[in-house]
């Protein structure tokens, strides 16, 4: 999930109160189309706007619950944007 980089906090403190074992956050910049309530003029001007990218492993029946209460939370939370990805394999170096 991509968010406005100023949420992280919120997010992060949402993300522990759903008990989500684990996550990581990293610093990125986005560029898209159409008007963005988010963007100072400076990020109009250079094209990017800072964001977050949280990377969340869940369970396959955990994400239904995990997206609900997130979007439940969206006032609180602020802007985002979510994408699904199967995960083939998984492990550490």
């Amino acid at each position: 999930m991509v968010v406005a980089a100023g949420i992280v906090p919120a997010l992060t403190d949402a993300l522990r109160d759903l008990q989500v074992g684990s996550f990581t956050v990293a610093r990125v910049e986005g560029h898209g189309v159409g008007a963005d309530t988010f963007m100072t003029a400076r990020d109009r001007v250079v094209g990017h706007v800072p964001r977050a990218r949280i990377d969340l492993l869940l369970d396959d029946a955990a994400v239904a619950g995990v997206l609900e209460a997130l979007a439940g939370r969206q006032a609180e939370i602020g802007h985002g944007v979510w994408w699904l990805v199967p995960v083939e394999q998984q492990g550490t170096f």
